[in-house]
Order: C-alpha cells, then sequence, then structure tokens
C-alpha cells in the first residue's frame, strides 16, 4: 500500500515536473511600444552633422525675490521652471553662431521619462538639479532633431542680475516703452540698462507694449543676448569681472562649463563677425488641449526649416505631438496607457513569485498575451487616429482588463488593482512618471 501511494505520489511529481518543462518560462513581455509616451527611450544616439558645432544651452529659472517672483510667485527654488531656453550654437566649421529659442511650453516628450511635460518642467523630473540639467538637456535635443547638447548654464533670476551688473549693464536700443516687473519705467530708445533693467526686458510678456506674448519675449531674449554678446567681443575686459562673480558661493549658477573652458572659447569666438550672429525660434501655436493645459505646439515646417539652415540636417517631423493626438488621447489613449501599466505592475509581480503553480503560470502568459495585444493596438490606432483602429485599441484594452482580473486573483497581487484611469491623466504616476510637477 505504501509502494502504491508512493509511486502515486512519484507519477504526480513527475507530471508536476513534466508541465513545468513544457511550459516556457514566464518572463516579462518583450513587446515595447514605439509610442514614447509607453516606453520612453534615452537618447543613444546624436544626430551626425556635416560641419563641427558647439552647443550650449542656456537657461534662465525663473526663481527671483521679493517683490520680484516668477510666474507663479513660486518661492521654492526647486518648484522653479527653466522658463528661458535658448541654445548658443557655435558652427566651428563655419564661424558663425545662432542664439535659438526653445519656448517654454512646448509639448514635450523627454527621452527616458514616462509622460508627457512642458519643455521648461523637463528640469523638474528628477530627483536634484544635476539629473535635471540632464533631463532638460536630453529634452532639447529631443526637440532639435537629436542634436547633442554639449555644455548647459543655467542662471535664476537673481544670478542674471548680478551677472550683468559685474559686466556693468549694456547700451541697448529698446524697441519699446513700459513699466517693467520692478516698478521701474523705461522709454523707448538707445539707453543703458543696469542688471535691472535687462532683467526686466527678458522678462516682459504680459506689461511688453510690443508682442506681448512668449514668442515676442523670446525674441527680446534673443537680442538682449547678442547684446550682451557683442559687448564682450569689443572689451573682453568685462569677461574677468563676469566670471569673477560667478565663481561667488551664494549666486545660484548650474553649469558644466569651467572657467578654464570659457578661457580656451574666447579666441575662437572673437573672430567671429558680428555679421555672422543670426537669431532664430522653434516657432508653435499655443493651444488648449491635453484637458485643462496650454501647449505650444511646435510647427514642423518651421521646426524642419530652422534646423536644415542651423545645423545642416534634415530632420523627421516629430511624432506625437499633434492638436490631433493630443485630443486622440484625451478621448480614447489615456486609458490604455494606464492599463498598459497596470499589467506590467501584475507581470513583474508573477514573476517574482518562487515557486509558480502551473495555473499561475498559466495565468500569466494569458495577461501577457493580452497585454502585447493592446500595446500592438493601441501603436496602430496612436499612428492612424481612425475610428476603425480606436475600437479595435477599446477592444483588447477591455480583454486585458478582463484577463489582469482574473489573473489578480490567481497571482494574488499585494495591493488593490485599479484599471480605471484617474480624473486628471497628469497626476496618474503611471502614465507620468512625474505626477507632482507644478506646471504653471
Amino acid at each position: 500500500m505504501r509502494t502504491f501511494h508512493f509511486c502515486k505520489r512519484f507519477a504526480a511529481f513527475l507530471v508536476l515536473a513534466v508541465m513545468l518543462l513544457v511550459l516556457p518560462a514566464p518572463s516579462l513581455a518583450a513587446l515595447e511600444s514605439d509610442n514614447p509616451l509607453v516606453d520612453p527611450k534615452p537618447i543613444t544616439e546624436y544626430a551626425q552633422t556635416e560641419d563641427e558645432f558647439l552647443n550650449v544651452l542656456l537657461l534662465g529659472i525663473d526663481y527671483g525675490f521679493d517683490g520680484y517672483w516668477g510666474s507663479g510667485g513660486k518661492k521654492v527654488l526647486d518648484n522653479c521652471h527653466t522658463d528661458a531656453i535658448m541654445v548658443f550654437s557655435v558652427n566651428l566649421t563655419k564661424q558663425q553662431i545662432y542664439f535659438l529659442s526653445l519656448p517654454r511650453d512646448t509639448l514635450t516628450y523627454i527621452p527616458g521619462v514616462k509622460g508627457i511635460y512642458k519643455l521648461n518642467a523637463a528640469v523638474n523630473c528628477a530627483e536634484d538639479m544635476a539629473e535635471g540639467m540632464e533631463r532638460i538637456c536630453a529634452a532639447a535635443s529631443w526637440l532639435l532633431g537629436g542634436i547633442k547638447i554639449d555644455k548647459y548654464v543655467a542662471v535664476d533670476m537673481n544670478a542674471l542680475i548680478r551677472l550683468c551688473d559685474a559686466m556693468k549693464g549694456v547700451d541697448f536700443d529698446m524697441d519699446m516703452a513700459y513699466t517693467g516687473s520692478s516698478g521701474r519705467y523705461y522709454y523707448k530708445g538707445f539707453q543703458h540698462l543696469d542688471g535691472t533693467g535687462i532683467m526686466d526686458y527678458v522678462r516682459a510678456r504680459h506689461n511688453a507694449t510690443v508682442d506681448a506674448n512668449d514668442i515676442g519675449r523670446t525674441g527680446r531674449q534673443r537680442e538682449m543676448m547678442m547684446a550682451l554678446f557683442k559687448k564682450l567681443k569689443k572689451n573682453i575686459g568685462y569677461l574677468n569681472p563676469l566670471l569673477a562673480e560667478a565663481q561667488e558661493d551664494d549666486i545660484n549658477i548650474f553649469r558644466n562649463v569651467h572657467t578654464d573652458d570659457v578661457m580656451n572659447m574666447v579666441p575662437m569666438l572673437m573672430k567671429i563677425s558680428e555679421s555672422s550672429l543670426a537669431s532664430r525660434v522653434l516657432t508653435g501655436n499655443y493651444r488648449f488641449t491635453l484637458v485643462d493645459w496650454n501647449f505650444t505646439i511646435t510647427d514642423q515646417e518651421n521646426r524642419m526649416a530652422v534646423l536644415k539652415e542651423v545645423f545642416g540636417i534634415d530632420a523627421e517631423p516629430l511624432k506625437y505631438t499633434s492638436l490631433a493626438y493630443t485630443k486622440w488621447l484625451t478621448d480614447s489613449g489615456m486609458p490604455s496607457v494606464r492599463n498598459i501599466e497596470m499589467a506590467r505592475l501584475l507581470i513583474a509581480h508573477g514573476e517574482q513569485l518562487a515557486n509558480p503553480t502551473p495555473a499561475q503560470q498559466e495565468a500569466l502568459q494569458k495577461l501577457i498575451a493580452a497585454h502585447d495585444a493592446l500595446v500592438e493596438a493601441f501603436d496602430q490606432a496612436a499612428n492612424s487616429m481612425t475610428e476603425e483602429d480606436t475600437e479595435a485599441m477599446v477592444k483588447a484594452r477591455g480583454a486585458l482588463r478582463d484577463v489582469g482580473e482574473e489573473a489578480d486573483d490567481v497571482l494574488g497581487y499585494p495591493e488593490t488593482l485599479s484599471w480605471r484611469t484617474m480624473p486628471l491623466w497628469y497626476r496618474d504616476p503611471l502614465i507620468n512618471e512625474y505626477p507632482d510637477v507644478q506646471w504653471s
């Protein structure tokens, strides 16, 4: 009798062993989406250019002081954004310089970061300022068709005033009469501006009396940077006090450009004639979309023309950035993004089970198959945005939910899973990796 029961147990063991051998070992779904909202990928290869370039990202952080705060009145540096974003691009081959503005509200995918953000908030999608600088450089490179950002310099409003005062301000031909944020009144025409006057001018938007919008403000920022650059070219002696001020411990400057780097660049920059200085901006249309946010939707024709002119590259249009696509996401796509992430949480949990039963392995394989089906359907619908493909995506999403709920029971996920999308997609950590970023 004991031999019989032993044989039965041994036979059952053999059956289980055979089943474990026959069933393929579960692994996280290999299928990845081509959509950066689902599977964001870091930049691994930069655009190749015929000419040699030095590209420095110049950033203005909207952190000020009592009576002179930035947009939204934010009083904590870590919550502030890079509201001025400009590429100082030096064509070393042709001895030419471009000041290229990137609108702060541009709808942006940050390479390697999940979610949709405004360009000026890329710096906030990080654990610290050093990582934030890497994020904004990557986001700018994405917008520029893969052009590499070599260096960056970021200053807050206090630092810009101090640096401009260190070089004794600038003589400037003002294009408008207006009252600055400091309360000062400025007349139209040629005049001398100190650090506060320069800050008032590059900040002017709603209070501007000419081009009172973001694109107009980027133009003023480029004109001012060109004026400051020309002053340094005419009298390089102003560079020493400027660099000395930048070394002070109490000044908010974030950079990977060192004093030696600047001094090494000076002879080359001094050779470039003023006639070889140019100014451009990646324009776009300001639109209310993605529930309740204003974004700059990049003008693709302008962008490709500017990148051809400045860098000589034939850039591809940016995908998944059109107004029609953002509406499709809001109406149909966002729930699929969340459901794909829900499935991935459950799959990851299933893979960590030490000794999964055959039932658990089967549930996991079904879940992976349903996940892959939704990824394929989502990509197809996101690319076409047709009613037929969208309906197919919704059907695949429903199938994944059904399979996921069954798998949840079998796999024993330790937390309650909700397949419903949160009312505010940008607050959903399964859609936006940094849901607490302040966008205003």
